[in-house]
């Protein structure tokens, strides 16, 4: 695993305005919480879905939304190199993709910009309520930083996602992000 400084602690701001922002909002009961990204953790070698000759990474939020009631976190799966990203990026501008429950499968595989999310209430047993419409959509995809041995994106996006307990018990919580995300040239 790897852990990566985000996007505003490099002083070079000219790539994109929206450089150093990186965020996640979570919305429940009405109540609005939000974090700033610190650091990230690079998880590498999941199989890819759609394709099982090639691997994807997946990139996580260090940094919780937390309190008393609930902790919440995100991540991102991804294409490893920057060539294979920009082959896939393109098609999911402004597309909904269906969120995947709580936190990396250990032996399932991911899809492609898929939204990792950590949900949990601190007095129940909550998974992703399949039966619901769980959505993520990806409204940008930018370049941060760019080198010559990788290239770092922002990848903007908004979530709601359904829990339950799987009998009585159900909660909807939406919200949106920039994650950075990084390739190799």
């Amino acid at each position: 695993m790897f852990i990566s400084c985000n996007s505003s602690d490099d002083s070079n701001s000219d790539s994109n305005p929206l450089e150093g922002e990186d965020y996640m909002r979570l919305t429940r009961n009405g109540e609005t919480y939000e974090e700033t990204f610190m650091a990230y953790a690079i998880g590498s070698d999941y199989d890819n879905c759609a394709d099982p000759t090639s691997d994807l990474d997946a990139t996580l939020a260090i940094v919780y939304i937390e309190n008393s009631e609930f902790s919440f976190t995100i991540g991102m799966a991804h294409e490893e190199l920057k060539s294979d990203f920009d082959e896939t990026s393109d098609s999911f501008i402004q597309v909904t993709t269906e969120v995947d429950g709580l936190g990396v499968p250990d032996s399932e595989c991911l899809n492609n910009f898929e939204l990792i999310m950590y949900y949990d209430e601190t007095d129940k047993s909550l998974f992703v309520d399949d039966s619901q419409n769980n959505t993520n959509t990806i409204e940008n995809i930018f370049v941060l930083k760019d080198s010559q041995t990788e290239t770092e994106y922002g990848i903007q996006g908004r979530y709601e996602v359904t829990y339950t307990d799987g009998s009585d018990y159900s909660i909807t919580i939406t919200g949106d992000y920039i994650l950075s995300i990084s390739t190799l040239k």
